[in-house]
């Protein structure tokens, strides 16, 4: 019950963009799904990411040739912003192995600026066309592009994200290594579009 109320108060952070690092697999396991898929031995390449918060997706090279592993999650899950999580077998929709891992977050705010940026908005217009009856007029929206005075910082997130792989009988299978890093704006002050 702890592992769900603390499973269930996490941040949503990690659900857009995949980490990118490697996997390094001791030994060679089945992952369980629609298509069975055996992940070998060795380092590999790998892009993890957390799909919609009740599948884990690991897309690596293997041979050569490019693999996408499933796995369905019985529970929603989201990561924490800083600290560990672990995931049953169970929990894995009832592999032979369980994971448990870490994710570390650094966030940096740039200065704050102002600039000035393009926009655009709706003017009512009262227009008239001629007709071969006369004149017909009508009031029409027409877009107006501008600038208009902003300020803001930006937000760049970098996040550590190390799993391990843990076989039933105790035995680490693989750990994954990786990262990510996103830069959104954060506007303080918006002002008209002219």
């Amino acid at each position: 019950m702890k592992k769900l109320f603390v499973l269930a108060n996490l941040l949503l952070l990690t659900a857009c963009d995949p980490f990118e690092g490697n996997l390094s697999v001791k030994y060679a396991f089945l992952v369980k799904g629609k298509a069975n898929a055996v992940v070998a031995a060795g380092d590999h390449s790998a892009k993890l990411d957390f799909d919609g918060k009740k599948k884990i997706t690991i897309n690596l090279k293997q041979n050569g040739k490019k693999q996408k592993i499933e796995l369905n999650l019985n529970n929603k899950l989201n990561l924490p912003n800083n600290g560990s999580f672990e995931l049953t077998a169970a929990d894995l929709g009832g592999q032979d192995f369980s994971s448990r891992g870490t994710v570390q977050t650094q966030t940096r705010d740039s200065e704050l600026r102002r600039e000035y940026e393009s926009c655009s908005y709706q003017r009512r217009e009262h227009v008239c066309y001629p007709t071969k009856n006369g004149v017909v007029c009508r009031d029409e929206y027409r877009t107006v592009y501008g600038r208009r005075p902003v300020e803001f910082i930006d937000r760049t997130t970098y996040q550590q994200l190390a799993v391990n792989f843990i076989h039933a009988n105790g035995a680490l299978l693989a750990d994954f290594n990786g990262d990510k890093q996103s830069t959104e704006r954060l506007y303080r002050y918006q002002g008209h579009c002219f």
